[in-house]
């Protein structure tokens, strides 16, 4: 009952229905914003934690944090957690979540078409056939990209190709020329990586690998060019050591140092 709809000299009926209505509201509202602070300070903690590298505590923490009240921001640190405990299937779930909140225009849904999802600095970019969705600071911004394009990551920098087009980087959520080398219209990148001496170190499923720098590609050789160029590279991770894992179209890995020495080689057996 709306005590705003009395008048005068109300019977003590409606002063009693109003008055438990009170008694009702006032505990329900203490109760959120009870749940809010401590959902406020789960959240600080998880931060805290995380900086200081305890990533599995501050995963639980943003876990009951955002059980408490829903907050796509912490949706965010729930991913990154999971990506750098190295799970990435959960952590693709978790991304899909953020991109999933309600903000994000429905003409801009193409979720059955997001080819990649990568994480760089604080933002969330996801490609689909014709954009890049970028999300950051709890909002979306749509780039429009060529067709096909796919994201790569290096050092924390997010790198976009498409095909016979020039490689291109984000800059916050624009798209800034990185290098027109004709290399990149000829060859799609399969892998991208840093190289011991500055530069990134790119794959392809019919070069091996090569090196950029300043905007320019020559090769890098290796231990494993034959292996490389006839098993034709498939996608690929670089160790926090620098070493190189680099998986074969036809199956098996070959396994090389930050300098390119040979390894190991890994198949399927």
């Amino acid at each position: 009952m709306d005590c705003s709809t009395l008048r005068a000299r109300p019977s003590v009926a409606s002063l009693a229905l109003c008055f438990a209505g009170l008694l009702v509201a006032a505990p329900l509202a203490a109760r959120a914003d009870s749940a809010a602070d401590e959902a406020d300070y789960r959240f600080y903690k998880a931060t805290a934690l995380y900086r200081a590298g305890k990533v599995d505590e501050a995963l639980g923490e943003f876990l009951f944090s955002n059980r408490l009240v829903h907050n796509k921001n912490v949706l965010f640190d729930i991913a990154r957690c999971y990506e750098q405990l190295k799970k990435p299937n959960e952590a693709y779930r978790w991304y899909g979540e953020v991109l999933a909140e309600k903000d994000l225009p429905p003409a801009e849904r193409e979720f059955q078409q997001v080819f990649n999802v990568i994480a760089g600095g604080e933002a969330i970019y996801a490609a689909t056939a014709t954009k890049v969705l970028v999300w950051r600071q709890g909002h979306f911004t749509v780039v429009r990209t060529p067709p096909l394009a796919r994201l790569r990551s290096a050092a924390g920098v997010v790198y976009l190709q498409a095909p016979r087009q020039p490689l291109m980087r984000f800059d916050g959520d624009r798209l800034v020329p990185m290098s027109n080398d004709p290399f990149f219209l000829a060859n799609e990148m399969k892998f991208l990586g840093t190289a011991p001496n500055g530069g990134l170190l790119i794959g392809t499923d019919n070069n091996g690998l090569s090196l950029l720098r300043e905007g320019r590609v020559t090769p890098w050789p290796t231990e494993a060019d034959a292996a490389l160029r006839s098993k034709r590279i498939y996608r690929g991770a670089q160790l926090p050591d620098g070493s190189l894992l680099l998986a074969h179209e036809q199956g098996g890995a070959t396994l090389l140092g930050a300098d390119g020495r040979f390894l190991s080689a890994l198949d399927d057996s």
